[in-house]
């Protein structure tokens, strides 16, 4: 270090200590320098992470729109066969599954796939995306409401009954009605008549004056 720098930092430091603010910045510059240098640090790290996070949602995007185009559209356009859809929605990338901007295509596609008798199949990719969400959210109801009655249709009553249970508990406040109405005719499936009834008066004592209120009354008489 030459004298000269010598000099400057012995003025500095004399210039420091003339006010209380002074003195304590200059009794502890190592310390500030260390907390400055970990502040540059976390906002360069920040500003990173920002430019990888967009880039990964367009990345993701660009196979959205590519998916949609390949798969899903060629598949609603009878360009692919049922069997060669099952085959790519399986095989899509983990980050294309539970992707809500795909969702209105697919039920498409899974309509006309159990239409054609692959409900077996149509159950398995929706298991795959419902597992995608929390029962607090949105994609979760209604992925659920499409997979109940395929459950129920499959005589897995017990799934059914499951998830039904799961989508009434949800936060979603959506045809809670069609909902309980649904858990007692699974219930009247399995012969578990109380609870069938339990179900159906819920209906009547909480949603009066509705179209599954008359309904449940209907069952209501039949036991």
């Amino acid at each position: 270090m030459t004298d000269e720098s010598q000099t400057l930092d012995q003025t500095l430091d004399q210039t420091l200590e003339k006010t209380d603010l002074g003195h304590v910045i200059n009794e502890n510059k190592k310390l500030i320098m260390i907390i400055l240098a970990v502040v540059v640090a976390l906002i360069v790290g920040f500003s990173i992470y920002n430019h990888q996070a967009k880039k990964t949602y367009n990345e993701n995007l660009g196979q959205v729109f590519t998916f949609q185009k390949d798969v899903i559209d060629q598949f609603n356009t009878k360009k692919i066969t049922d069997v060669e859809f099952i085959e790519k929605v399986k095989a899509m990338p983990s980050n294309l599954t539970g992707q809500p901007t795909l969702v209105p295509g697919l039920f498409t596609s899974l309509n006309t796939l159990v239409a054609n008798g692959k409900t077996v199949e149509v159950i398995s990719i929706l298991e795959t995306w419902v597992a995608k969400f929390s029962n607090a959210s949105y994609m979760y109801y209604f992925i659920g409401l499409k997979l109940a009655p395929l459950y129920e249709d499959t005589t897995q009553h017990d799934k059914a009954i499951n998830i039904l249970q799961s989508l009434i508990a949800s936060k979603v406040d959506v045809i809670k009605s069609r909902l309980y109405l649904d858990m007692g005719r699974v219930y009247l499936k399995k012969d578990e008549k109380v609870k069938a009834k339990e179900n159906f008066e819920f209906i009547t004592k909480n949603f009066k004056d509705t179209e599954m209120s008359k309904i449940a009354k209907l069952y209501l008489q039949g036991l």
